[in-house]
């Protein structure tokens, strides 16, 4: 049996009155953010590292995202991927290059993306490492879809999401046939997990 970490996409509800409004003008449904987090990746002595992508700040890699989710867990919903450890590992080191290479937030996409009066963009951009902007739900589809092999599960369902266009709930709505609907945050402990119905991996 091949080895498998597990990575979560988290789902973060409005958490303050512009969150609101961008829910409302851009009908984003339950969520207005959503971030990768690994909770069993050491690193430097420290556990549990996320990678966000927010308003006004360069990608951002933080520890301990475990003891922050668990102050508001109402907030917070997760799916559950599980991961050859290759495919994890590249998936990790592909956000930590961003957050090197300073990746900022793409304003425009999310422009175009929740104002109904503005065309929706449709195309990805070049992935080029030392230009690429990116705002949350894009930067999650954008990295499953460059490291996780075509023949995993999750890739196929990525690969129906136009970066560019995509909300977090987009994500929660497309992977919901495969791993059910989002699991409360508070399902997910440091080093065990309530597992959803099991999926086909490899």
């Amino acid at each position: 049996m091949v080895h498998e970490k597990r990575v979560c996409i988290v789902y973060r509800k409005p958490l303050n009155w512009i969150d609101s409004a961008i829910q409302l003008i851009g009908r984003c449904g339950n969520y207005t953010h959503c971030e990768l987090w690994f909770p069993d990746y050491f690193l430097n002595g420290k556990k549990g590292y996320r990678f966000t992508n927010f308003m006004f700040q360069t990608m951002e890699r933080t520890d301990d995202a475990y003891q922050e989710y668990m102050e508001s867990p109402d907030m917070y919903d997760v799916h559950i991927v599980w991961l050859p450890l290759t495919a994890y590992m590249n998936l990790f080191n592909w956000c930590d290059e961003l957050v090197s290479r300073k990746c900022r937030y793409n304003y425009s996409a999310v422009a175009r993306l929740i104002l109904p009066q503005c065309m929706q963009a449709v195309d990805d951009p070049e992935l080029d490492m030392n230009h690429l902007n990116l705002f949350c739900s894009q930067a999650i589809v954008l990295s499953f879809l460059k490291n996780i092999p075509t023949d995993h599960p999750i890739s196929g369902l990525m690969r129906k999401l136009p970066a560019c266009a995509t909300k977090p709930q987009d994500v929660a709505n497309v992977l919901e046939p495969l791993y059910g609907p989002p699991l409360g945050i508070y399902n997910v402990a440091p080093d065990r997990v309530q597992l959803p119905p099991k999926v086909a991996s490899r």
